[in-house]
């Protein structure tokens, strides 16, 4: 006679602080995700500004080269940042020359 074992986590409690990823309303699960990607967008722009503070007059490629660990989205995901600290006043467009690394005109940045 062949006997079949039972789901051995069919009565298990999940911990709590899974509990409301896994029943929780949508709108949680939606604010915990707009949470993680805040998290590493500040962390992402906290190493664009140190960078920009260690080479000023860089342009967002050079800088994008420059990281150790990788800024998503590239350097489109610099400028991004860059634009974001010029609108809070911690970075600001200095100048316009060819890009070492690109080869094209682009956009120097500095922080004040």
């Amino acid at each position: 006679m062949i006997r079949v074992q039972g789901d051995l986590f069919a009565g298990a409690v999940p911990p709590a602080r899974y509990a409301s990823r896994l029943d929780g309303p949508a709108s949680s699960r939606l604010a915990e995700t707009r949470v993680r990607h805040d998290l590493r967008a500040g962390t992402e722009r906290a190493r664009v500004l140190a960078l920009l503070r260690e080479c000023p007059f860089s342009t967002a490629a050079e800088l994008h080269a420059l990281c150790e660990r990788p800024i998503r989205d590239g350097a489109v995901g610099v400028r991004r940042h860059l634009w974001h600290l010029a609108q809070h006043g911690r970075a600001e467009v200095t100048d316009e020359r060819e890009c070492e690394v690109a080869g094209t005109m682009a956009q120097t940045w500095r922080a004040p």
